[in-house]
């Protein structure tokens, strides 16, 4: 199975991508990770880069970061998909 990571270019979303990261790697698991053209692909998910992780493979796909409008967004595009969400 593999994991893809959608991370983001600033601080906390890099830093909460190379956290995932450590961990997987710790216990062995695939990972994959996505970080946007900020000028190709804007700021958050989109659905190119979704279907372009899914793929390459990608069973499950984890945002960092504070995407939760896009995320809305996404899951509405894709009847499987299940969206968690936390923080405030």
């Amino acid at each position: 199975e593999l994991i893809s990571i959608f991370g983001d270019y600033d601080v906390d979303g890099a830093s909460s991508t190379a956290l995932l990261v450590r961990y997987f790697l710790n216990i062995k698991q695939k990972t994959k990770i996505h970080i946007p053209d900020r000028k190709k692909e804007g700021y958050g998910p989109n659905v190119e880069s979704f279907n372009n992780l899914i793929k390459s493979g990608s069973n499950i796909i984890i945002t960092v970061d504070r995407f939760i409008h896009q995320i809305q967004k996404l899951s509405h595009r894709n009847p499987r998909s299940t969206s968690k969400t936390s923080g405030n």
